[in-house]
């Protein structure tokens, strides 16, 4: 059996890899696929067929994937950034349909998509706790991605493979519409044309792994006591580890169409604040003197602040991640449960969310010691890890 995987050495991807690899040659060959990184201490390359691939290149997704009895598609691309708009939808759209068309045009048996939770939106009114049905299209959830329907997604999704982006002049977040477009158009395609696919969508992950310094810089500046400040939100955290074993159990077990959240316990939905109060108890765990609480910025302050660098600084660092899209989401409440994943696939999370923050950590200390993580720069303040951390 020969397994692809898109993203194979990013924080998800490799994370899948290693689950794959741990099963022996049972597993199969796996065919890791990349296009910028091509490392992560998670795996052994060597051990792979590391093959190069431009998701955004048709002919090179259909020539690459070619033979292959299964496909996970991880790779994308997350940004906040006002002037990324379009390169995060081409990633996240327009590469996921190469991949998809390529499945289809190939015969490959199994096709597992990385989705995210953001397609689901924040939680109805009146749900504590939601799930797979959980509508983003309601107007009482009040969500900010610009798709009414999944027709409209759709709409767009033609539009941009006809070269016409101007529907993203009204996107506010384009990282959540792309991600939602995307899963409209996996669904669309398994009801009319046998796309043999099984949707995942992962909480906010946790753990080894993160050579880009996404979630480990947050965790890192509050291991570090050089954050004080967090924006109003809550997310579903997850294992990245219990993360790669439940796309896995999906890979194996799940029903062709169907949808799976894959995050942690129930009581691992918490807000960034709280999240960071867990953080910084593990912290203090160690022996290291940090804060133990955080200030969290009012939404309409957070983004009146975020406007002012739009307006001032639309060209800088800052200015392009610490935008609106970037607040607006970080605003949102996405709490979520497992519970189909854990009935219909077996899912159930090994690991608690202390254990990893820790392993993140230290995950991290190894990397900058390997040189694949660059030292943090004090002058960045507090704010960087915001563009990736905030699904």
């Amino acid at each position: 059996m020969r397994i692809g995987v898109t993203g194979a050495f990013g924080f998800l991807g490799a994370n899948l890899v290693a689950n794959l690899m741990a099963r022996g040659p049972s597993a199969g060959e796996v065919v890791a696929f990349s296009s910028r990184t091509a490392r992560n201490p998670l795996f052994d390359p060597a051990l792979t067929t590391a093959v190069r691939l431009d998701v955004l290149d048709r002919d090179d997704v259909r020539s690459k994937t070619r033979g292959l009895d299964a496909l996970f598609h991880f790779a994308g691309k997350v940004s906040f950034a006002a002037r990324e708009k379009q390169a995060t939808w081409d990633v996240n759209v327009l590469g996921a349909r190469n991949v998809f068309e390529a499945a289809l045009e190939n015969r490959i048996s199994r096709l597992v998509y990385v989705s995210s939770i953001t397609t689901l939106g924040a939680c109805i009114p009146g749900r504590s706790i939601a799930d797979e049905t959980n509508d983003v299209y309601a107007t009482a959830a009040r969500n900010p991605n610009s798709f009414r329907s999944a027709d409209e997604a759709l709409a767009a999704v033609d539009s941009s493979a006809a070269g016409d982006y101007r529907f993203l002049e009204k996107v506010r977040i384009a990282y959540y519409d792309s991600k939602l477009a995307a899963r409209e158009l996996a669904r669309n395609w398994h009801r009319e044309r046998g796309l043999p696919v099984v949707l995942v969508m992962p909480g906010t992950a946790v753990g080894p792994g993160d050579v880009h310094y996404d979630i480990s810089e947050l965790v890192d500046r509050v291991f570090t006591n050089r954050l004080a400040v967090t924006i109003p939100g809550a997310s579903s955290f997850v294992d990245s580890r219990d993360f790669a074993e439940g796309a896995s159990l999906a890979w194996r077990k799940g029903g062709t169409g169907e949808s799976y959240i894959i995050s942690g316990r129930d009581e691992d939905n918490l807000s960034y604040r709280d999240f960071m109060r867990l953080a910084a108890r593990v912290a203090r765990s160690q022996g290291r003197k940090v804060r133990g609480d955080f200030v969290v910025m009012p939404r309409w302050l957070s983004l009146m602040a975020a406007r002012l660098l739009e307006a001032t600084a639309p060209g800088s660092k800052l200015g392009s991640t610490l935008g609106t899209a970037l607040i607006l989401s970080g605003s949102m409440v996405h709490r979520f449960s497992s519970a189909k994943a854990r009935e219909e696939l077996g899912y159930a999370p090994r690991r608690t969310l202390e254990q990893s923050i820790a392993d993140c950590y230290e995950f991290l200390c190894a990397a900058r010691e390997d040189g694949l993580i660059g030292r943090p720069r004090q002058a960045a303040g507090h704010s960087r890890h915001a563009a990736r951390f905030y699904h």
